[in-house]
């Protein structure tokens, strides 16, 4: 190995050979799929990545979106509230001053989830 690319191999940190690592697998395959995944070591340690790479390694998956994460979670606690306070959902929704415009996917969510704990405490 020549002396100046020993040198810049040293200089490399371990999260950047992983990010080679990831990037060579999406070159040498020419899978899409792969196109993003270098970057995945930057936001993971090490140690996630790995366990990432243990849980779901061929597999391929959606990562939802802050607003979709936000949805969901304004809606389980809607759910919460009107189950222990014994208020309805559009209470709830106002006290709470969500944005009008998600009300529709809440509502859907909400209603989805009075279904299934519906379901599992019969």
């Amino acid at each position: 190995m020549r002396t100046e690319t020993k040198k810049n191999i040293n200089f490399l940190k371990e999260d950047d050979l992983y990010n080679l690592i990831l990037y060579a697998i999406f070159k040498f395959t020419g899978d899409p799929k792969y196109s993003t995944a270098s970057e995945l070591i930057y936001t993971l340690d090490k140690d996630n990545l790995l366990n990432l790479c243990s849980t779901f390694g061929g597999c391929t998956i959606k990562i939802p979106t802050i607003l979709e994460l936000k949805t969901f979670i304004n809606a389980l606690l809607i759910y919460y509230t009107t189950v222990s306070e014994h208020k309805t959902f559009n209470e709830v929704f106002n006290k709470l001053e969500l944005d009008t415009s998600l009300k529709k996917d809440i509502l859907n969510i909400y209603k989805t989830v009075v279904e299934v704990m519906d379901e599992y405490t019969k």
